[in-house]
């Protein structure tokens, strides 16, 4: 892609980047949602995966949000017809779903406020988000991290969070890796970065030879050790956080069991037009949560002295299904889908 970003340093200087080829659009969906809330003048940015919005197939959109800006990031999303998801044990995250139409699929946004990293509960925080938005840049027209910023967040995204570096990920380090080591005040601050927060676990050293290599295993075989490290100095809150995280996933059934349901969908029309093979389709559906509720309607239309018999109410073995005979001068009608208030799986 070609495209030119611009980054303010703490000296007040600007770094170019260049990229090789210009910069697709991006997808209708996203671009409206992006300029709403550049429009709102909120302080965002994301935190990975840029080169992934121009893909196809369900989307997670991560990004990082100040806190005083939270409640407006929410109130924008949300007049751009994303529905707020529950995040119970999943703090800070905080999720925002929305379906693209034109490109038939699922958009989720993940916010957060903080930065922190750990599986299965993200209870190890660094103290870096109001500088990773400070140093924000703008690239083809969406806020993202600066190089070394997101260098950093990504090594432990995948050291802490996923425990592994997918290829693209891995590909994403590397670019980075040589992009931040050509400009020397990009470099040191790197480098006090690591010896801050990840020595003696990772050096700079096991950084450039993983690069170098390609071969992440090394850097991946010090997560334990790390863990340790950023432990230190939070001992209390991370053990707190993984507390009540595990306490409140476990009450997800009964929280979801005292919240208002989602939307119901009756699904009309003659036998054989495909009800049962809609019905499987919308619960297969990852974006939905759908879920058949195990009855349907049986009308029996009768005609005596002029009057219209009853609909009978009866349990139904085939599950996800509402059955009528067919009517003369009827029409058969359906409704998008919508998402419930489930929460989709997280990072």
């Amino acid at each position: 892609m070609h495209f030119t970003a611009t980054a303010k340093t703490a000296t007040g200087t600007e770094t170019v980047l260049r990229s090789e080829s210009p910069a697709p659009a991006l997808p209708e969906r996203l671009a409206q949602a992006f300029a709403a809330l550049d429009l709102a003048g909120l302080d965002y940015c994301l935190l990975r995966g840029a080169e992934e919005l121009y893909g196809a197939g369900d989307l997670e959109i991560d990004v990082l949000v100040a806190a005083a800006h939270l409640a407006a990031f929410s109130h924008v999303l949300q007049e751009c017809g994303f529905a707020s998801l529950p995040t119970w044990g999943h703090a800070p995250h905080h999720f925002y779903q929305g379906y693209d139409r034109q490109q038939g699929r699922w958009l989720k946004f993940d916010a957060v406020t903080v930065l922190r990293f750990g599986h299965p509960v993200r209870s190890l925080q660094i103290d870096l988000a109001t500088e990773y938005l400070r140093q924000r840049q703008r690239t083809a027209g969406i806020f993202t991290l600066a190089p070394g910023d997101e260098f950093f967040a990504l090594l432990l995204h995948g050291l802490l969070d996923k425990r592994d570096f997918r290829s693209v990920r891995k590909q994403r380090l590397i670019e980075l890796w040589y992009c931040v080591t050509a400009q020397a005040e990009a470099n040191e601050v790197l480098r006090k970065r690591v010896a801050s927060y990840l020595q003696p676990a990772l050096h700079v050293e096991d950084l450039a030879r993983a690069c170098a290599a390609g071969d992440f295993h090394g850097v991946l075989a010090r997560q334990a050790r790390l863990v340790q490290r950023l432990t230190r100095g939070q001992r209390a809150t991370h053990a707190w956080r993984r507390f009540t995280a595990q306490a409140t996933r476990r009450m997800r059934p009964l929280l979801f069991a005292l919240r208002r349901p989602g939307v119901s969908l009756a699904l009309l029309a003659p036998d054989g037009a495909g009800k049962s093979t809609l019905a499987m389709a919308l619960q297969r559906d990852a974006g939905l949560r759908a879920r058949a509720v195990g009855h349907h309607v049986e009308a029996r239309m009768r005609r005596s002295g002029g009057q219209i018999g009853r609909l009978h109410d009866v349990e139904s073995e085939r599950h996800g299904e509402v059955q009528a005979p067919p009517v003369a001068g009827t029409r058969n009608t359906s409704e998008l889908p919508v998402p419930d208030s489930s929460p989709a799986k997280t990072k």
